[in-house]
């Protein structure tokens, strides 16, 4: 493993007081030198970009104004055909998504609206409400684009976690507005053990894995979840999958639905960050080798 990747990784878990709030966006061709860094500030996201080439520093280009209480968290995650879209949650309970297409500039971003938190049932024979997605303050949030599409998911203060598809097609109307996105499933957790932060990935263990370019082989994913109890469940996502223990599934079975599958421990206080890498060495039968890292209140990094 080289250092940069050793850097990368450690940089991603070393947040040992909450949830990742600051993302680095990779720059794009048409930008030349220059990258993103966005971060919140109170309610609001503060959009900044920075040259690599003539190191000037960091200018903020705009700030994204929708959630009426703190950010708490930011993830990303590049679509191909629509763009880059950032998805924040915070104290009002709500995850927002954000977009910058790929033919605007580093400044242009809008505001697609705010994640479904509520399903109805489908069906009409029984007497049900529905499923309710978050139910308090959004902590953290996490996403992930697979070939059958793209996986968005965040916890909240009452022990939940929303999981979100939204389905990639060939005939993609690139996403305009929320319609593509639905509330798919609900993780339950008990208060001792409430989630604190979350990271997904693509991972296939026939090798074909490829972490780092943002779409996996396969549609098996692993969601791992830092809870307040000192562990990192770990679940899994695959179309055979069953309804089990703490899960609440619902519709697109293609994408698969998670159910959790082990813990790892090593921590003694609240895990508050983690992060993965694939690394180049394969085992034995060819499949993918991943290096996770947690980052915990007790003031140290894991390497799991």
């Amino acid at each position: 493993m080289s250092l940069n990747e050793v850097v990368e990784l450690i940089h991603g878990a070393a947040n040992t007081s909450g949830p990742s709030t600051v993302l680095w966006l990779p720059c794009r061709p048409a930008d030349g030198s220059v990258t993103v860094v966005i971060f919140p500030i109170h309610n609001g996201i503060a959009v900044a970009e920075v040259d690599l080439e003539d190191k000037s520093g960091m200018k903020v280009v705009c700030t994204l104004k929708g959630h009426s209480k703190f950010v708490n968290g930011l993830s990303s995650m590049d679509i191909p055909g629509v763009g880059t879209e950032v998805y924040s949650c915070g104290e009002d309970g709500s995850v927002r998504i954000w977009r910058r297409s790929e033919a605007d500039s580093v400044s242009t971003w809008r505001g697609i609206g705010v994640l479904p938190n509520f399903h109805e049932s489908k069906d009409k024979s029984e007497e049900s409400e529905g499923m309710q997605g978050l139910r308090g303050a959004a902590i953290t949030v996490s996403s992930v684009l697979t070939h059958q599409g793209a996986i968005i998911a965040s916890s909240d203060s009452a022990g939940n976690v929303a999981v979100w598809h939204r389905k990639v097609k060939d005939n993609d109307t690139k996403g305009e507005d929320i319609g593509g996105y639905g509330l798919a499933q609900i993780l339950k957790f008990p208060p001792a053990q409430t989630p604190h932060s979350l990271h997904m990935f693509n991972f296939d263990s026939s090798g074909t894995d490829n972490n780092d370019s943002g779409i996996g082989g396969s549609a098996n994913v692993l969601m791992l979840i830092g809870s307040v109890d000192s562990r990192t469940y770990v679940a899994t996502s695959s179309i055979s999958t069953t309804n089990q223990g703490i899960v609440t599934a619902a519709p697109e079975p293609h994408l698969g639905q998670f159910a959790v599958v082990g813990a790892l421990s090593g921590h003694e206080e609240w895990v508050t960050s983690l992060c993965s890498k694939t690394l180049v060495k394969r085992t034995k039968e060819g499949g993918a080798m991943v290096l996770v890292a947690s980052g915990s209140k007790d003031f140290k990094v894991n390497e799991l």
